[in-house]
């Protein structure tokens, strides 16, 4: 995944890493939506597809701290933000 849009959305998430899981939880919401309304062009797939990437090269902290945003992003696909 090339696109430098996505890659921001993964630095941002990452920058949440030694966060509890609900303010990670909480800052994955709230930086989907405002890429999603950013960028409308890019579907939540591709967040998600990276995340998971990036799990796969992970090792320890990192790698705990994607699964609970990949978590987060697939709990904001059942429950969506409300406005």
């Amino acid at each position: 995944m090339d696109d430098e849009r996505v890659e921001a959305f993964l630095r941002a998430i990452l920058g949440l890493e030694g966060s509890s899981k609900a303010q990670v939880r909480e800052g994955v919401r709230i930086y989907l939506e405002e890429y999603e309304r950013e960028f409308a062009d890019i579907e939540r797939a591709s967040y998600r597809e990276r995340i998971v990437e990036e799990i796969v090269r992970q090792k320890g902290q990192t790698k705990r701290h994607l699964s609970v945003v990949l978590k987060a992003i697939d709990g904001t696909a059942i429950f969506p933000l409300k406005d």
